[in-house]
């Protein structure tokens, strides 16, 4: 980075190379400042001196970078937005780093022939990312010249570019700009919400195009929202001395807009409720991206050490950022409009998956069936064996012989899948002969159908099934014996996890040692005590959830009748413990929410005690922490949050500077930024870390946002994925929240898939208040064809008798006895037994189809992987972990080939299959981390209480 000497700015190039005379490449400010990176190819442009002087004249920050140093994620952590330019040959690693720092939300820009002398894995990967391709280049010669399509693009030409055509192949990528010409026809420039891709070579053409380049370059920051003309005044410099130019620096990001967002930190059943919906559409935003508004992002000066005027009314939900859920990503109806290229795929694919999930549940139900026609491991029945007891895998595959049970489909299943079948092969034909409302009926109608036969969930494999039994539901209960009812409901249900709310806005539902008040609303009576008992009588894990940084709530004041402004129990004692705003607010203007300083060790003591409280005096499985966090802030809207006292004296004693006397753009923004984060990280290790020494049969989860990275921290500093990677949480509870599956796909998928979280359990939740019965079984179904280890239900006030009789088990095995969090290793043997037993079942139907000359290698490995897992989960060792990686790689490395001709006719199965057998890999991780460093753990110990 660059460093500030005298009050001039002073280049260090990030790639070894001196600055050329007058031009400043980085800031030398902060990580809060915002510095474009530029990813270079030191194979094709060993000489940088034309790039360099082609981005100094745009008057733009930036840090060149050179491709061949791009190894892992924290290359790239300090940069929201690169520009990659002409890059031509990629490695598959250096996409995969790409990949992991773009869903964390970062933002590209692109130029040039991207990955197209890269092999064909990194090209299909580089067109996920982006959402379009360049195609072909025009001959030298050409002279192609652009037409804008928006208002944001710059309007003006160039000569002797070294063009081609960019092909957008996403619903929300779209062209910005078009070639046009006789000879020279197709997309200029495609844009979506997160990258630009620019169809010619920038940079590498004569002075004539050095003003194109740096218009469009300019143009597309400000489309992000990271660059005003206005504000930044590009074009001119400045001097500062010593031949040195100063370049404006880029302020923080707009936010992002609101595709991610689940809803927060859940409303309990006394809060206004949200209105539930039928399955529906939401309009998405337009087609063609635009740019976004220019807004001032420094808030006020701060003075919270002057109290501000806190909020006297109740906010509306509507305002809370943390109560929002995801729209939907599709919108179809009867318009009569016409269907656009990329429309028209985006619905082909949202009607495969849908059928490909419709299909997989129908199969897990005549898997039921057969196992309850073979009558092995039925309620009851005995004959299941018991994690660590027996061989897992194979002894499933022994416990009924599925492949003999003749289970049919369904004959009107039968049709409805001959029906959607045709309307996908018709659809395509509809679209080019411009029937549009007739390919759009007969595409709601087969959506309509599918839901309609919707199959009720079956499991069939080791799985968290959670739900959070929320304040509002235990008030309603009233007794031991209303609870009771509530379990039997929950048992009914085959949710094996429960989430009880425990300390909601300060107060505990349970008479506390250590917290002042217990809830009001609750007394003669225990429902801790009472909700442990009732769980373990039936086989049920029950995990403490706790609000942990916010103490205090305008809703909750309302129904006990208090002032507005009541601070509640835990800041009425220790008003010193509060969190501060910029304005000195002590209540969250948009939630109506008070919390800690999560920097004052005499807060967090408190907190830790609670844990240490309620692991000590009660038999719970697990304690959950939710609002692990700091109150959402809005640069834009001029707050943030983390003034309190012992925060502002911390600080100042680590820089000599108090933070209230920063703004978005000082020089120590950044480390005032991380300084937060690191409490909260901080704050769950020494959580862990007591848990581990005194309570180690306690697991320790937490309730989180799936925002991207950058966009996480910035807003609420809950960094989620360090707590994971450090082995801090058992599971991540993902408040994935969205109206319907395809967008509760974009939230989970990137984080299940992540390879650097390969040794976490991510549970992602479901929010029923805003979802139909068939939603919410298709969010589910989504989640058992992915890499998943279970799922989690908001909350048990919104778990109708409707829903929750299409959850009843029909047989029940050795897999519901098995948590992934507890037995990793019998549960991955259980969940490749389960898979097994799926694909003998369908070779015994005809219904799959395996290379004749590869079925006995098939069956050889897949016996081979077996006995490893069993012996893996029957006395676990480094030894037999590696034998049972090792055939599992070699077992997933061949399976293609194996199923070759299933896969070609039936790719979503093949998929599923992929994602289970990567579940498989994920227990075994997090396995390796929680079981074998136990035993390690332990060995130590021993070693060490020897005399």
């Amino acid at each position: 980075m660059a460093r500030v000497e005298g009050g001039v700015v002073s280049p260090v190039i990030a790639d070894g190379a001196s600055s050329p005379p007058g031009v400043v490449q980085t800031l030398a400010l902060g990580d809060g400042d915002r510095v474009l990176g530029v990813v270079h190819d030191h194979a094709t442009t060993p000489d940088l001196s034309a790039l360099r002087d082609r981005l100094g004249v745009t008057g733009i920050p930036y840090q060149t970078l050179a491709l061949q140093s791009l190894d892992n994620l924290e290359d790239l952590s300090d940069y929201t937005i690169l520009f990659l330019t002409n890059l031509e040959t990629l490695s598959l690693r250096q996409v995969v780093v790409l990949e992991q720092w773009y869903n964390r939300g970062g933002r590209l820009i692109v130029s040039g022939p991207l990955g197209t002398r890269s092999s064909g894995d990194v090209q299909q990967m580089l067109r996920n990312l982006m959402g379009a391709y360049w195609d072909e280049g025009f001959p030298a010669g050409t002279n192609p010249s652009p037409r804008v399509l928006t208002s944001w693009a710059p309007r003006l030409g160039a000569s002797d570019l070294q063009a081609g055509v960019v092909v957008p192949i996403r619903l929300d990528s779209a062209p910005v700009a078009v070639w046009q010409g006789e000879r020279t026809q197709g997309a200029a420039v495609v844009a979506n919400g997160r990258s630009v891709f620019l169809g010619w070579n920038w940079g590498e053409t004569g002075a004539t195009a050095a003003e194109f380049d740096r218009r469009w370059l300019q143009a597309s920051l400000q489309y992000f929202g990271t660059f005003s003309l206005a504000r930044s005044g590009l074009g001119t410099s400045t001097t500062a001395g010593a031949g040195f130019t100063t370049a404006q620096r880029l302020p923080n990001p707009d936010p992002l807009p609101p595709l991610r967002p689940g809803a927060g930190d859940r409303p309990s059943r006394s809060d206004p409720p949200a209105q539930s919906s039928p399955p529906r559409s939401v309009t998405p935003g337009p087609a063609t991206p635009g740019p976004a508004t220019p807004r001032s992002t420094t808030p006020p000066a701060p003075n919270p050490s002057r109290p501000g005027a806190d909020i006297t009314v109740e906010p509306d939900p509507e305002t809370d950022p943390s109560q929002q859920v995801a729209q939907p990503g599709l919108d179809v109806g009867l318009t009569g409009e016409p269907i656009v290229f990329l429309e028209a795929v985006a619905m082909r694919q949202e009607l495969n998956n849908l059928l490909g999930r419709f299909q997989n549940g129908h199969l897990a139900l005549r898997l039921a069936q057969a196992q309850g026609s073979a009558g092995a491991c039925l309620p009851g029945g005995g004959g299941c064996p018991s994690p660590g007891s027996a061989p897992l895998a194979s002894t499933a595959l022994k416990a009924m012989d599925v492949a003999q049970v003749a289970v049919a489909f369904n004959p009107s299943v039968n049709r409805l899948l001959t029906t959607v079948q045709a309307t996908l092969r018709s659809f395509p034909q509809d679209v080019a002969a411009r029937n549009y409302d007739e390919a759009r009926r007969q595409w709601l109608a087969a959506r309509r159908q599918l839901w309609d036969s919707y199959p009720q969930s079956q499991p069939l494999q080791p799985e968290v099934r959670a739900v959070w039994l929320d304040r509002g539901t235990l008030v309603e209960a009233g007794s031991p014996q209303g609870l009771t009812q509530i379990f039997d409901q929950l048992q009914a249900s085959g949710i094996n996890v429960v989430f009880l709310e425990t300390i909601n806005a300060g107060y505990t539902i349970y008479p506390s040692r250590v917290a002042a008040e217990q809830n009001p609303l609750i007394r003669g009576w225990d429902p801790l005590e009472v909700g442990v008992k009732l769980a373990h009588e039936r086989g049920m894990e029950l995990h403490a959830w706790m609000w942990t940084f916010a103490v205090g709530n305008m809703a909750h004041n309302r129904l006990l009748g208090l002032p507005p402004t009541d601070m509640g129990p835990v800041l009425r004692h220790h008003p010193d413990w509060v969190n501060i705003d910029n304005y000195g607010r002590r209540i969250q203007p948009n939630s109506g929410k008070m919390f800690l300083d999560p920097a004052n060790p005499a807060a967090r003591n408190y907190l830790l005690s609670l844990i240490d409280e309620i692991s000590d005096r009660y038999d719970v499985d697990g304690v959950q922490l939710d609002y692990i966090r700091y109150p959402f802030q809005d640069m834009a809207g001029g707050f943030t949050f983390g003034y309190g006292s012992a925060a502002r004296q911390q600080f100042k004693a680590q820089t000599g500077v108090d933070p209230v006397t920063l703004q978005s753009r000082s020089p120590l923004w950044g480390q005032w930024l991380e300084f937060r984060k690191t409490q909260i990280t901080e704050f769950v290790a020494s959580a862990a870390d007591l848990l581990r020494r005194q309570h180690p049969d306690v697991a320790l989860s937490v309730a989180v946002f799936p925002f991207p990275t950058h966009e996480r921290n910035a807003k609420i500093q809950q960094d989620w994925e360090t707590w994971a990677k450090a082995g801090d949480v058992d599971m991540v509870v993902l408040m994935s929240y969205a109206l319907d599956t395809n967008r509760f796909q974009d939230l989970t998928q990137p984080w299940l898939q992540d390879p650097e979280l390969q040794s976490t359990l991510i549970i992602p939740g479901i929010h029923l208040p805003h979802l139909g019965e068939v939603e919410t079984l298709d969010q589910v179904q989504f989640l058992r064809d992915n890499a998943s280890a279970g799922y989690a239900l908001f909350a048990m006030d919104h778990l109708e008798e409707t829903l929750r009789s299409q959850f009843h088990p029909t047989v029940t095995s050795a897999m519901d006895q098995t948590l992934p969090h507890r037995d990793p290793f019998g549960a991955a043997a259980l969940r490749f037994g389960a898979l097994t037993q799926e694909w003998d079942f369908l070779y015994g139907q005809g219904e799959l189809s395996v290379r004749p000359t590869s079925l006995d290698t098939w069956q050889g490995q897949r016996q081979a992987l077996a006995r490893t897992l069993d012996a893996l989960a029957q006395d676990p060792s480094a030894a037999r972990l590696q034998a049972a990686r090792t055939a599992l790689t070699s077992f997933e490395a061949n399976l293609n080939d194996w199923l070759y001709l299933h896969a070609l006719e039936h790719p979503y199965p093949m998929q599923t299959w992929e994602h289970r057998l990567a579940t498989v890999q994920v227990l075994l991780n997090y396995g390796e981390r929680v079981v074998l460093q136990q035993q390690r753990d332990l060995k130590r110990d021993l070693l060490a209480d020897r005399p």
